[in-house]
């Protein structure tokens, strides 16, 4: 019904019977007739005190105008400032509270420099999470996957893992934090590296260690700055599921070792460049067979 058919006078002089034949019909139409129809027919049963319905109802619906705007200044003075008040903190939570996040996908790498020039180099599969607004006073960051860092010197420099946290001032160093385990090798300065019980300083050329059945520590002399960064994957008497997975991650493929056993140990190496020479380098000299569907990233492994 239209707006002018809703003025309240109509309701007034329906109910005293002036509306005329063509307002009639036009009150038929709104949606809130048949209740006004049965209101009306209530009410000629009830025994009442003889009244001018007229103008006692328009005086109601003074009374009610009246009423719905104070009670309306009323929730405007209480709502208006809560609104205000949850405005500022979501705008506040936008621009102070978010944190980037940067994520690289299988058989993807990338440099990123972060607000105080310190500079990552991402792995495949990693993930690096801080906050822009407030890195220059924090200098922390939270980290999953591998990951060279050169930190720029300036206060202490934290990074966050789920195996175990790092602190630094000026360094060159990597950090490998997957699967529950941590692992972290110092290429220049000093090194902090924690986990929930233990602690050690790395200096250059040292690497540490912390798994979710060991305690930290640090890794052996034959350990050395891992090379992912420059196109290859070393391995030093690594139980052959690590390599599998690390396959996968370089060159986004999925490999079946459901036939072969994954926990023989190989030493080598793979480059990132061609997916078929580094399948070739790794399962060759392991006397295992593989087979790469067409036109298809599943791999299936056989002993030979």
């Amino acid at each position: 019904m239209k707006e002018n058919i809703k003025t309240q006078n109509w309701l007034a002089k329906w109910l005293v019977h002036e509306l005329s034949e063509e307002d009639m019909t036009l009150f038929h139409q709104n949606e809130d007739f048949d209740l006004y129809q049965k209101i009306s027919e209530y009410s000629l049963n009830l025994e009442i005190i003889p009244a001018d319905i007229k103008k006692k109802f328009e005086e109601q619906l003074l009374y009610n105008e009246t009423y719905e705007k104070n009670v309306s200044k009323k929730l405007k003075r209480i709502i208006y400032p809560i609104a205000a008040s949850l405005l500022l903190l979501f705008t506040l939570w936008l621009g102070i509270s978010r944190d980037d996040a940067i994520e690289t996908q299988y058989a993807q790498k990338m440099e990123i420099s972060l607000p105080d020039n310190s500079k990552v180099f991402m792995n495949t599969d990693s993930k690096i999470v801080y906050n822009k607004k407030n890195f220059l006073k924090t200098r922390f960051l939270k980290f999953e996957g591998e990951g060279y860092f050169e930190v720029s010197k300036g206060s202490t420099f934290k990074i966050k893992t789920s195996n175990g946290s790092i602190k630094v001032l000026g360094t060159k160093f990597n950090v490998f934090s997957r699967d529950g385990e941590l692992k972290v090798f110092c290429n220049e300065g000093s090194v902090r590296v924690s986990d929930e019980n233990n602690s050690v300083v790395l200096t250059e050329n040292q690497g540490a260690i912390a798994m979710s059945n060991l305690s930290l520590s640090l890794q052996s002399q034959e350990s050395s700055s891992p090379q992912w960064r420059f196109g290859k994957n070393h391995y030093n008497k690594t139980p052959l599921k690590k390599v599998i997975t690390e396959l996968e991650r370089q060159f986004d493929i999925e490999i079946d070792a459901t036939n072969i056993d994954s926990n023989r140990l190989y030493s080598g190496l793979f480059y990132h460049k061609n997916m078929n020479e580094a399948l070739a380098t790794v399962f060759e000299p392991m006397n295992i067979e593989y087979d790469l569907k067409e036109n298809s990233n599943q791999l299936f492994l056989k002993n030979k």
